[in-house]
């Protein structure tokens, strides 16, 4: 979550708590990762979260980017999380240049991906129709007779 300072915040939804994830300049140790000094108390604390965020329904993990692929830091346990299935649905936020590398890492299995951009309002899935489109989404493998369906 971006605060109105720039900075950013983590929310673990199932508690409602709460962290600072980035760090002011000055601010030590941090974590740094292009123009970013993140906390790593927030992000074992996130880790942590992420390791108790299931079983669940929906998953949400914003964002995994070049601190998890490249650096092997970050929100790690998600790969974790991830690969146990232990959810109905998993909404996992990855940059377009590292799309590749998140369908290598990630488990393979039933992928949509979505290109949100700030130009996309006239694709096939208008940013605004997204969060639409992940209710049905869900609500579809939700659905008992819809997975019959498809077995």
């Amino acid at each position: 979550m971006r605060r109105a300072d720039d900075a950013l915040d983590v929310l673990d939804v199932r508690s409602g708590y709460v962290r600072r994830l980035t760090l002011d300049p000055n601010e030590k140790p941090a974590v740094v990762q292009g123009r970013f000094r993140f906390n790593p108390e927030t992000l074992a604390w996130g880790n942590d979260a992420l390791s108790r965020a299931v079983p669940c329904h929906l998953l949400v993990v914003d964002e995994l980017g070049p601190l998890e692929f490249e650096r092997g830091e970050g929100w790690q346990a998600a790969f974790d999380v991830l690969s146990g299935r232990d959810f109905t649905l998993a909404l996992v936020v990855v940059r377009p240049e590292l799309i590749v590398q998140a369908q290598i890492r990630l488990p393979a299995g039933a992928t949509t991906v979505f290109n949100v951009t700030v130009e996309n309002a006239d694709t096939e899935h208008p940013r605004d129709d997204l969060p639409q489109v992940i209710v049905e989404m869900l609500d579809r493998e939700l659905d008992p007779t819809s997975r019959a369906r498809r077995s």
